[in-house]
């Protein structure tokens, strides 16, 4: 369930926010159902996400995102996010 601007939409996506020190937070997740993609809602989410933010006095919003997931770029990107730089995650095997 999304909603932001009063109207609520039975869709399935989410974002989590969490704080990091004062006007500074780091959106840690945001997710969209597969059956929901590619309609605007990701943005959407982030939107009402950063709305949020902006209304508690947030000044800074970090997040983290796999160079490999485009479709996270494009969509951080349009929102005015910027890379500041890149971390080497290695995982065991079987994991992902």
């Amino acid at each position: 369930r999304l909603s932001c601007t009063g109207d609520t939409y039975e869709i399935e996506c989410g974002f989590m926010l969490t704080p990091v020190q004062f006007d500074f937070w780091e959106l840690s997740y945001i997710g969209v159902a597969k059956a929901y993609r590619d309609r605007g809602v990701g943005s959407e989410a982030l939107e009402c996400a950063l709305q949020k933010l902006g209304a508690i006095g947030a000044k800074y919003v970090i997040t983290h995102v796999d160079v490999s997931n485009e479709p996270a770029i494009r969509l951080y990107k349009k929102f005015g996010f910027r890379p500041t730089g890149t971390w080497d995650v290695r995982y065991w095997p079987g994991e992902s």
